[in-house]
């Protein structure tokens, strides 16, 4: 069964070859739904039974007066003319130049209905500088016609002008003189046929087409900047610098084509280089397109072959800076290096690539037959050898559309892989992270550990006589420093020994767990803390409290160990505890107190163990405070 994404891409391909063949020259030119309007002959137009508001307007073709040599006036007798057909363009010398150049005058009588809508003329382009009059009065032109080069200047205007108002009674004739004159172009004369209609539908229809080429342009310019985009994202993907810099091109292309936006929305801009913009767009896509296909098919359509295809129009860019004359010659040159170099490149090498169904090829292979196709009936069609639509922008639309949708998806598959493979590095990272992690709890567990064994008692698990040394000396520090009371509870076990001769060894460890357990939940938790002295003694350290305060602590210690016998193998051993506390009441300072803090600690350990002792003289089992 056929992968969807295999189905979906052949559906996109054969939805392009329909467009192609639905658009080829055969079926380009489109026989309008209208009367046919008629044709000129003889120099005479009869639109007296024609309908503009129904019928539309007319083209100003067919057979139209033409005095060569002569630039003539409203009125003016110039003998015989001769007849030129229009849509023309002048060859040779048929102007009274050479090669096309020359001067003229177009005249052509027409017979208007009675009535009917205010009319105007729609002026397509005229090669390459003309006076438009009706009845005598100038309503058009573009530069100055002379019959003299060094007299002329060339000009373009592409706009829908109104015809003089007919009274009731005037009459139904009308005469149109158009002066023209080409001394830059390869070709002069009435390119394409005036239109004549109803003003507002003409300015209607000129609208549309401003806005579609417009809308073409925006369109061009927004596919060139996303994939410029995609190019600074990724600057290894050259494919993207070049097709940005085609759709750029082309979007230019519509500003200096068909009605030459370009020139209205600059008045001032010469002729020269609107001709010279123009021909430019139309040879530095073509290298581009070659580039970019080579740059997306590297193995089909080799750095040589993309060498050997882009040269010939490289070498006719030059034409560029030759005398307008000649670079209007050069199309006849671009014309067979487009079928010569531009199709076997599209046949060739993205046939190749399609053939190994490499991602993309079938759609571009599609879009670029359609849009050669539709160049090829462009440049008929404006060469007069045949009528047609104009497909060429659709077929630009379709193909940057196409494109833009293919690197789009080549971008995107390669986000998805940059995506796929952070994902795998940051689970990797994250396992790593863990272990580290792990590992570093288990280190501080095992130096927690270390660390515990190292300052406690490993029977009691009171802090061991190595911190109570390092930490007392910091306690009696921080009091001295800072004027606060500290307070020690020296406590010794009455009769251990007896104990232990009694109960065994193991008894009398078991006593001492007992205690510590009594202590370490008695005293402040965070505050206070236990040490073993040493043997059967052990020493509570309080920071912060007064030696009558720590009395009754070591009281509630003492009767809480009295009551609470320790068991050993099942037997109650009870057990008492002679204690002694010596404290170091509010202290002013250093000054006061001197600042050995190492003798401070020392004596207030001899004062509790004095203590202590006196509280086994006065009898065991009870509490004595150490005079201050």
């Amino acid at each position: 069964m056929m992968a969807p994404a295999s189905r979906a891409r052949r559906s996109l391909l054969a939805a392009l070859l329909w467009a192609a063949a639905a658009l080829a020259p055969p079926l380009a030119a489109q026989a309008p739904a209208r009367p046919s309007p008629p044709r000129a002959a003889g120099g005479l137009l009869d639109l007296s039974a024609w309908d503009f508001s129904r019928s539309g307007a007319v083209p100003l073709a067919g057979e139209w007066e033409f005095y060569p040599g002569r630039l003539l006036g409203s009125g003016e007798e110039a003998g015989p003319a001769e007849s030129r057909i229009v849509p023309d363009r002048w060859r040779a010398g048929e102007a009274g130049g050479t090669e096309g150049r020359g001067a003229g005058t177009y005249r052509l009588r027409l017979l208007l209905p009675q009535g009917g809508p205010g009319l105007g003329i729609r002026i397509p382009t005229v090669s390459t500088a003309f006076e438009l009059e009706a009845d005598g009065i100038a309503i058009a032109s573009a530069g100055k016609p002379a019959l003299l080069a060094s007299e002329a200047s060339a000009g373009c205007f592409t706009e829908v002008c109104r015809l003089p108002e007919r009274g009731p009674g005037s009459s139904r004739e009308l005469e149109l003189l158009v002066r023209v004159s080409n001394h830059e172009y390869r070709q002069g004369g009435l390119w394409a046929p005036f239109l004549l209609g109803a003003e507002e539908e003409l300015r209607a229809g000129k609208r549309g087409e401003d806005w579609l080429t417009l809308a073409f342009f925006g369109v061009a310019v927004s596919a060139a900047a996303f994939v410029y985009l995609l190019f600074r994202r990724r600057q290894r993907e050259r494919g993207n610098l070049y097709f940005a810099s085609f759709a750029l091109v082309i979007a230019l292309r519509a500003l200096v084509t068909g009605n030459y936006l370009l020139a209205a929305i600059f008045p001032g801009l010469p002729f020269g280089a609107l001709i010279r913009l123009s021909y430019f767009t139309a040879f530095a896509p073509l290298p581009l397109c070659i580039l970019f296909f080579g740059s997306v098919f590297p193995e089909e359509i080799g750095p040589r072959a993309r060498l050997l295809a882009c040269a010939p129009f490289c070498a006719l860019g030059l034409l560029l800076a030759a005398p307008l004359p000649l670079l209007t010659r050069s199309i006849y040159l671009l014309y067979p290096l487009l079928l010569l170099v531009m199709l076997p490149t599209i046949v060739l090498g993205l046939g190749r690539a399609y053939r190994r169904k490499r991602p993309g090829s079938g759609p571009m292979l599609a879009a670029s037959v359609f849009l050669a196709l539709a160049g090829i009936v462009d440049m008929l069609s404006s060469s007069i050898l045949m009528r047609s639509a104009n497909v060429l922008f659709p077929g630009l639309v379709l193909f940057i559309f196409v494109q833009a949708s293919i690197l789009a998806r080549r971008f995107a598959a390669a986000i998805d892989a940059e995506e796929r493979l952070s994902a795998q590095l940051a689970a990797a990272n994250d396992g790593l992270d863990r272990q580290v992690k792990e590992r570093t709890r288990e280190l501080e567990e095992a130096y927690a550990r270390i660390k515990g064994l190292s300052i406690k008692d490993p029977l009691t698990g009171a802090f061991n006589r190595r911190y109570l040394d390092a930490e007392l000396l910091r306690e009696a520090e921080r009091a001295i420093r800072y004027g606060l009371p500290l307070s020690l509870l020296f406590c010794d076990f009455d009769r251990f020994k007896a104990i232990n001769d009694e109960h065994g060894h193991g008894a009398g460890d078991e006593v001492l767990r007992s205690f510590a357990r009594i202590a370490l939940r008695t005293i402040r938790a965070n505050v206070d803390w236990l040490a073993r002295y040493g043997g059967e003694e052990f020493l509570v350290v309080a920071p912060g409290t007064r030696a009558s305060d720590a009395a009754r602590l070591a009281e509630r210690l003492r009767s809480q160990a009295e009551a609470e016998p320790a068991r050993a193998e099942g037997a109650s051993i009870p057990y008492t505890l002679s204690i002694g506390v010596a404290g170091l009441e509010l202290c002013p300072g250093p000054e006061a107190c001197g600042s050995d803090a190492a003798a401070f600690a020392a004596s207030l350990v001899a004062r509790a163990d004095e203590a202590m002792y006196a509280a086994k003289a006065a009898g065991r089992n009870r509490v004595e405070l150490a005079p201050r």
